[in-house]
């Protein structure tokens, strides 16, 4: 006899979920040896293994995909004997913040218990009745339970051997060059790139759409097996040319959106409603739920852009350490959240965090440039960087996380302040301290410019800059038109006009 509550207690624990979703689950019992082209069908149907045993297993589906692929199997089973009892219920998906994922599943099914069954049956909770009949050819008849289930009253499912039930699951694939399509160097890189994607969708057997001046590739994938074969050979192509100086590559992002009945034409990239220039070049970008469909062939990563996370939101995927082709030049660190989230209204132009407006980024406060920074991170021990995160994580915590970040960016030689002065220092040519340190500088190159440098005497630009630092709107206004008159011909009023303009929202006139 099986039990489901062996495969509920290695699911893994979440304590707090990160995203969650509603969806189906899926048990299976089987005696014997399992035909792996079952599972393979399950798999390309887009469910997810949850966990398995010798004789049992779990899955989750977040769509109806789920009938299609029982009833594929159904009609299979007809003609190739398959001893297989499955049970569909509705659970809630779970991604932690490590993006690991498990099922919550109501308590009423948790302590089920079955016999092996001697044909391919499909039992489904009534409440999924209205789901299932979405679907052609399929329904749900009642029928006489099995002993050991909970008492919900299951209903046989049943599928007309007429039809077909091919999977539904589609996607268009965007593949756009990062940079501007004007300059000749990208243009050579690009139409290079191209040629080398157009020989691997030929040898896919994919269509494609080449776009306006060749700036966008646009092409279908009919299934999640396509899908999976393309990026995994886009990946690796990525990785095979990357290093070859003399090879054709030119970076580009990649994104894959559901088709939803969309007509195959250019125009469907408009529709991708993803901000293009935050995608990170050479890895596709999918949405959480569709990622997890491939999660056991490909690493799931981050793509945070602020806001709020659910199943939708953007993430990328890559080749898998044991592929034996992943090639990497960082260490993934994942920083706490309080840095990474917020919302996009949030954004600072200062530091890039969306936790809080330009007005009152801590970078304001710091005086000078900190290159030095980045020599102390690169003598910490690699392994102690997680340590260093987790205490950061618990010192920004509370009302007053500005404040907290504003002393630890000031004093304090821990490994968890030089993680967040790194931090700061990532975005530092766009704050007011790269500012004065070009005011000053008399070289006309980064860095080496700033080697030679004097002590900047302009009055009124001084009394500015520590009105604007003071948040004193006006009062900075009216410093910089003093210094307009006093230096007519210099550029630094109207530079430091930018940052006001910038701070009161002016964003037209802060561009000027």
């Amino acid at each position: 006899m099986s039990s489901i509550s062996s495969l509920l207690q290695a699911l893994p624990n979440i304590t707090q979920s990160r995203m969650i979703g509603s969806g189906y689950g899926l048990w299976m019992t089987w005696n014997g040896q399992l035909n792996n082209s079952l599972m393979a069908t399950l798999k390309d149907y887009g469910l997810i293994p949850m966990v398995k045993e010798s004789n049992q297993a779990l899955w989750y589906s977040s769509s109806t995909e789920i009938f299609r692929a029982l009833a594929r199997l159904l009609i299979y089973a007809r003609l190739n004997p398959t001893p297989v009892f499955c049970q569909v219920m509705p659970v809630t998906f779970q991604a932690g913040y490590n993006l690991a994922c498990s099922l919550s599943v109501p308590a009423e099914f948790t302590k089920q218990s079955v016999e092996p069954s001697d044909e391919f049956e499909v039992w489904v909770h009534p409440k999924l009745q209205d789901d299932v009949k979405r679907i052609a050819g399929l329904e749900l008849r009642e029928k006489t339970g099995i002993t050991g289930l909970s008492n919900s009253g299951w209903m046989m499912f049943v599928a007309d051997e007429g039809l077909n039930y091919e999977t539904a699951l589609c996607w268009y694939c965007a593949i756009k060059p990062v940079g501007r399509m004007r300059e000749k160097e990208a243009v050579m890189g690009w139409r290079g790139y191209l040629e080398e994607i157009r020989q691997l969708l030929q040898r896919h057997k994919i269509k494609y759409l080449i776009g306006t001046r060749e700036e966008m590739v646009l092409l279908p994938l009919n299934n999640l097996r396509e899908l999976r074969n393309f990026f995994t050979d886009l990946l690796t192509l990525s990785l095979e040319i990357k290093p070859n100086e003399e090879g054709n590559y030119w970076p580009s992002v990649i994104a894959a959106v559901p088709q939803k009945n969309l007509q195959f034409a250019e125009e469907v990239a408009g529709k991708f409603n993803v901000d293009w220039n935050k995608l990170s070049p050479d890895v596709p970008h999918l949405h959480y739920r569709d990622a997890y469909m491939v999660s056991e062939w490909f690493q799931i990563n981050e793509a945070r852009y602020g806001g709020e996370e659910s199943l939708e939101s953007w993430c990328n995927i890559g080749l898998k350490a044991e592929s034996g082709l992943v090639v990497k030049a960082a260490v993934d660190l994942a920083l706490p959240r309080t840095l990474v989230m917020g919302t996009e209204e949030k954004e600072c132009y200062y530091c890039g965090l969306h936790n809080h407006a330009p007005m009152d980024c801590p970078s304001k406060a710091m005086p000078h440039l900190r290159p030095g920074v980045w020599n102390l991170m690169a003598k910490v021990n690699i392994k102690e960087l997680p340590k260093a995160v987790k205490k950061l994580e618990d010192a920004l915590v509370g009302d007053e996380v500005l404040k907290t970040i504003s002393e630890m960016l000031e004093t304090g030689k821990e490994m968890e302040n030089k993680l967040l002065q790194v931090v700061f220092e990532i975005n530092s040519p766009c704050q007011l301290r790269a500012l004065t340190a070009v005011w000053r500088a008399r070289g006309k190159e980064w860095p080496e410019g700033f080697k030679q440098s004097v002590e900047e005497d302009g009055q009124f630009v001084q009394d500015a800059l520590t009105a604007l630092k003071a948040n004193e709107f006006e009062v900075a206004a009216e410093e910089l038109k003093r210094a307009r008159v006093k230096y007519p011909r210099s550029f630094i009023p109207s530079s430091l006009q930018g940052f006001l303009s910038l701070e009161t929202g002016d964003f037209n006139q802060a561009m000027f």
